[in-house]
């Protein structure tokens, strides 16, 4: 059996784990937050609707991973709320760069609208 504490240390080795193109795991010592981020609609990677979204939901991931993992980084999170599924969701930047604009620009997500999901399948 692994120990709550082992468990956060397996599951982040930097200090932010890419989840999905719009979900990342916040890791601080032995503790781990769930981040939504906030104003962005990323396509899933896991449970897609179709096999597009699934294709654009991988590219979120990878292009989520680049903007993370760099050699130096400073963090600056916004914690606004949580959501129905008990994550936080919070503005996050990198090095000055807001996460959810980078996203957006770059043509991986949209901005996110109150109780509206976008329809990657259509595209």
């Amino acid at each position: 059996m692994i120990s709550i504490a082992l468990a956060a240390v397996l599951a982040c080795s930097a200090p932010v784990k890419v989840i999905d193109g719009d979900t990342i795991d916040l890791c601080q010592g032995d503790k781990v937050e769930r981040i939504r981020i906030a104003h962005l609609d990323a396509p899933e990677s896991y449970r897609p609707k179709c096999a597009r979204e699934k294709h654009l939901g991988l590219a979120a991931k990878e292009e989520a991973l680049r903007f993370f993992i760099r050699p130096s980084v400073d963090l600056d999170v916004t914690r606004y709320n949580t959501d129905r599924y008990g994550r936080s969701v919070a503005a996050v930047s990198v090095n000055g760069k807001d996460f959810a604009t980078h996203m957006i620009e770059s043509g991986h997500g949209v901005k996110w609208q109150f109780n509206e999901k976008h329809n990657w399948c259509k595209e």
